[in-house]
Order: structure tokens, then C-alpha cells, then sequence
């Protein structure tokens, strides 16, 4: 009966902790790459994921563009609202100026 117990609570916890793993995406600068936790996309916006990128890689946000799919992210946006989603890859694109965000 304990050791039922404990694998109850054992169980309990992990599936728990599932419950409240963010959604990621990949985001690749030149030859690396990393997974940011961005919470969920249906409230993350465009401009705290670069803000996020920009602190992670040390880039200045005026000097790059994220990108999907060949097109440039809407700063006004959600992650969702721009159709991006759990496990989407973005790029990095360097730029001289950028007027997203």
C-alpha cells in the first residue's frame, strides 16, 4: 500500500510538471542554434522572444530580423498570432537596421 502511495505521488508530480512545460522553438543564428522556452505562443510576443534572442546570442535587436519561412515576424503580434508554434524554427537574419520591434 506505501509503495503504492509513493508511485502515486511520484506519477502525480511528473505529470504535473508536463502540465506547465512551455511551448519552445528553435531559433538558429549563423552556425548555432538553441530552443527558447517561450511560455505559451498564444501570449508571447514577437518582440519578447527577440528580446530573449537578443540577450542569449548578445546581439543588439537593431541589427537583426526574425524570420520564418523567408518572411520577416510581425513585432505587433503574438508568437500564435503570427502562425508560429511549439517546435517552428526561426532564423536570425543580420541586418545594418531593423524596424522590427
Amino acid at each position: 500500500m506505501k509503495k503504492l502511495l509513493v508511485a502515486g505521488v511520484v506519477l502525480s508530480a511528473v505529470a504535473s510538471g508536463a502540465a506547465f512545460a512551455g511551448d519552445k522553438v528553435e531559433v538558429v543564428w549563423g552556425a548555432g542554434a538553441k530552443r527558447f522556452d517561450v511560455g505559451q505562443v498564444e501570449t508571447m510576443s514577437v518582440c519578447s522572444l527577440k528580446a530573449m534572442v537578443a540577450g542569449e546570442f548578445g546581439l543588439q535587436a537593431r541589427k537583426f530580423d526574425l524570420m520564418k519561412g523567408g518572411r520577416k515576424l510581425n513585432d505587433g503580434k503574438t508568437l500564435a498570432g503570427d502562425h508560429i508554434y511549439a517546435n517552428h524554427k526561426l532564423l536570425v537574419k543580420e541586418v545594418s537596421y531593423s524596424n522590427q520591434c
